[in-house]
């Protein structure tokens, strides 16, 4: 996702979540494609190196598990918010729990 009012939009939502490892923040889109923006704070990890992995690790996981957000188009901002670096399949697992419940909140929230 790129563009402060997209970026803002998300930010001021009231739709937002928590899944160990990630607080989480949608809006509906009203573009025809879903935006994922990827947030990793400095605070938690200082090493560069670390903070891309996490990053890798959460873009390959959303990659892997967009189709459950079927038609559903939204702008979501994922924080990592754990100070350990976790292995893939904790990422994965929290990304597709992560994607279920936006799904399930699209669905209920008003147009």
């Amino acid at each position: 996702m790129h563009g402060r009012k997209a970026i803002t939009e998300v930010m001021n939502s009231s739709r937002r979540g928590f899944v160990y490892p990630f607080r989480y923040a949608f809006v509906r889109s009203d573009e025809n494609v879903s935006a994922v923006l990827f947030a990793v704070p400095k605070k938690g990890h200082k090493r560069a190196v670390e903070r891309n992995l996490i990053r890798r690790r959460t873009r390959e996981a959303y990659r892997l598990n967009k189709g459950l957000l079927g038609e559903t188009r939204v702008n979501i901002a994922l924080f990592y918010s754990s100070s350990q670096v976790h292995d893939f399949e904790t990422i994965e697992c929290a990304v597709q729990k992560i994607l279920s419940q936006i799904c399930r909140g699209v669905l209920n929230m008003p147009e």
